[in-house]
């Protein structure tokens, strides 16, 4: 089974987001576990493309959102025209630090690093496509801290 649901840049569509991400999780019968970490990645990944891919407000734009069941895995697709980022360069939080000395920005892409299996981004004909992997099937998601970047 594969849905796309296209968002706009505007914070309001992250509630509409979880609804559809719940409605997709009852009807294929993930798990509570599977379903929470896709709820604060995907929510970690529209924030931030609403508001540092392409800014809340202003200009209008969308970006798309598909899931999709391929075996033992669910798949989570985002594409959006914002200006090319590659979370899967991103340094490594350091969550031995202090927090005083921590850098500020980057728990997102931590979160969404280590809630799925496996993260991979490219960019192609002018969009960001991130692609999130988690297990599913007879097992909870279960993060390995793998980031994948597929050839473009």
């Amino acid at each position: 089974m594969k849905q796309t649901l296209q968002l706009k840049n505007d914070r309001r569509e992250v509630a509409g987001l979880a609804a559809w991400l719940d409605r997709f999780a009852r009807a294929n019968a993930l798990s509570d576990q599977v379903r929470g970490n896709l709820q604060v990645a995907l929510e970690e990944v529209a924030l931030n493309v609403i508001t540092h891919g392409y800014g809340e407000g202003g200009e209008q734009r969308s970006f798309s959102v598909t899931l999709e069941i391929e075996g033992d895995f669910v798949s989570v697709i985002v594409t959006d025209s914002a200006e090319a980022f590659d979370p899967t360069r991103h340094a490594e939080l350091d969550i031995t630090l202090p927090l005083e000395q921590r850098p500020i920005g980057g728990i997102g892409v931590h979160l969404v690093k280590n809630l799925m299996e496996t993260v991979g981004y490219k960019r192609s004909d002018g969009q960001n496509v991130l692609t999130l992997r988690c297990r599913w099937k007879d097992a909870e998601c279960a993060p390995r801290n793998e980031t994948t970047v597929p050839k473009t």
